[in-house]
């Protein structure tokens, strides 16, 4: 009788481990797809940025002003001396702007990170609630199976 319980201790412990691996492939899944829609919300940024900048008018000597409409989350300004040219991140005040310096323009066009941050913090909260029901149910998987087996063979 000991040995047979012994077994079935045995082979639990390797449910529960599968379990165990089953919760940490959920979770890495779960970082993996936030990994990737914050990545996405980034690049969608970058391009709502470039294809703005490019719709901008070329700013020379000679022209006189040129009135042009851009959304209201984005500041535009102009700079005649730039220090940087592409993508980069800068920091105004207490926020964090994804900044874009066209260099076929003299317009730099900044856009606030706060609207991909909130989304990913929205979309964590709910990853997360995924995960603490996937928890439950591994929890609630082990209990039952756990309960049957040693049912059926009459372990206390």
């Amino acid at each position: 009788m000991e040995t047979k319980e012994f077994e079935v201790n045995r082979e639990l412990k390797v449910i529960r481990n599968y379990g165990f691996f089953v919760l940490a492939a959920f979770l890495i899944l779960n970082t993996t797809t936030l990994a990737t829609l914050t990545w996405f919300e980034t690049n969608d940024l970058r391009h709502e940025l470039a294809s703005l900048s490019e719709k901008l008018p070329s700013r020379s000597a000679t022209t006189t002003e040129q009135a042009f409409a851009l959304p209201e989350d984005i500041i535009s300004l102009h700079a005649t001396n730039r220090e940087h040219e592409g993508f980069y991140k800068t920091r105004i005040i207490d926020r964090e702007y994804l900044a874009y310096a066209n260099p076929d323009k003299n317009y730099i066009l900044l856009k606030s990170e706060d609207a991909i941050r909130s989304e990913g913090k929205n979309f964590a909260l709910a990853l997360f609630a995924l995960f603490a029901g996937e928890i439950i149910i591994i929890l609630g998987w082990w209990f039952f199976i756990r309960a049957r087996v040693r049912q059926l063979f009459e372990i206390k």
